[in-house]
């Protein structure tokens, strides 16, 4: 595979032309100029590198993330260490050694974390535990072990938006339990002129279809932008944006130097009105399939400004980390598919508040 470097003007020739999904933007080095890659497959490889400078003198010294070759791991399908045909953590420790032989620096795990399933593990039902056809987190913790003594980074993907309608506080929302009333996004939902309850709006969901469920015990609609069985998190709740950061250093305090951020344009949607409406998308022109996601013109639930907020407060979250306990700089790695200026944001300037994320890829 091979990586390359373009001038950032000429970044935007390719930040759109990815719709077979094998080009997309890498972080801002510190000559500032950004670099992209080629990357094929479920197993993906891809690296951040930097030019010498146009006057001709050398890069100064680089970070670890810079010039790193980070692989992609799904877990399942990886290696299966106990013959029960499911990849594991074991049987990915047991090829850290091959993986460094390949050049790589750094692997990525897909989600590892508890979950039913229904979507790859990113319906995640426990944010803090292991998967248990992969292993145990004695299991993950040997894996971080391994890696570090081979000089490689571990970093994990990172679910912020949702989480599975398994996971234990979503049990307690559909419940009414204290604390819990409003993790997710609920609403009455209305009644037509037959009578017939019908969503709150006309918001769809990536999978096809409205973006709304009713969850017949709380008699109430919950939000999923994804599938059904991954209901949104409410991060205009301050408990959830607490919980969020605290599967972040639970994480980090297991050894992991950083994340992969997903689906983090979805993360905030619209205020409802005085009334308690939230508005509808207006169409988009694009098709005539009102079931199709791109049906809709999505610019009440993607790409809000409080996104970039949330995920300033991650990246701080992650440089006062280093700072206090020290070591390498903790990467954070942003899923952005949406329009450029708002990808652009996620780069960072020389700004204080400058999220200088590590990388900025659609998918």
């Amino acid at each position: 595979m091979r990586f390359f470097s373009i001038p950032q003007n000429s970044l935007l020739e390719y930040t759109h032309h990815n719709s077979s999904g094998a080009l997309f933007p890498i972080e801002k080095c510190s000559n500032n100029i950004p670099t992209i890659a080629f990357a094929l497959g479920q197993e993906r490889t891809f690296a951040c590198d930097d030019l010498v400078g146009q006057s001709g003198r050398a890069a100064p010294v680089r970070e670890w993330w810079q010039s790193a070759q980070f692989y992609q791991i799904y877990p399942r399908s990886f290696m299966d260490s106990n013959g029960d045909g499911i990849g594991d953590l074991a049987g990915i420790t047991s090829r850290l050694s091959y993986l460094k032989e390949l050049g790589v620096t750094a692997v990525w795990l897909s989600p590892i974390y508890t979950s039913p399933m229904a979507d790859f593990g990113y319906d995640i039902a426990d944010f803090f535990d292991i998967q248990p056809e992969y292993g145990t987190l004695d299991d993950f913790d040997k894996l971080v072990q391994e890696a570090n003594r081979l000089g490689l980074k571990v970093i994990l993907d990172f679910v912020p938006n949702h989480s599975s309608d398994e996971n234990d506080w979503f049990k307690k929302s559909v419940r009414r339990e204290r604390g819990y009333e409003d993790y997710y996004m609920w609403h009455d939902g209305y009644k037509n002129e037959q009578g017939e309850r019908v969503p709150p709006n006309n918001w769809l969901q990536a999978f096809r279809g409205s973006a709304w469920e009713w969850n017949e015990e709380r008699q109430q609609y919950y939000l999923h932008q994804f599938a059904v069985k991954q209901p949104d998190l409410n991060y205009r709740n301050p408990a959830v944006v607490a919980q969020m950061k605290r599967v972040l250093t639970y994480w980090l305090d297991r050894g992991v130097s950083g994340f992969r951020v997903d689906a983090v344009p979805w993360c905030f949607e619209v205020l409802p009105d005085e009334t308690g409406r939230y508005p509808d998308e207006p169409k988009s022109g694009y098709t005539d399939d009102p079931d199709d996601s791109s049906y809709l013109l999505h610019i009440y639930t993607q790409d809000l400004p409080e996104t970039v907020d949330m995920v300033y407060q991650w990246r701080k979250l992650l440089d006062d980390y280093q700072r206090i306990h020290g070591g390498d700089r903790r990467v954070l790695l942003t899923e952005a598919w949406s329009p450029l200026d708002y990808v652009m944001k996620f780069y960072g300037n020389r700004t204080p508040r400058a999220l200088k994320c590590h990388s900025i890829f659609s998918l």
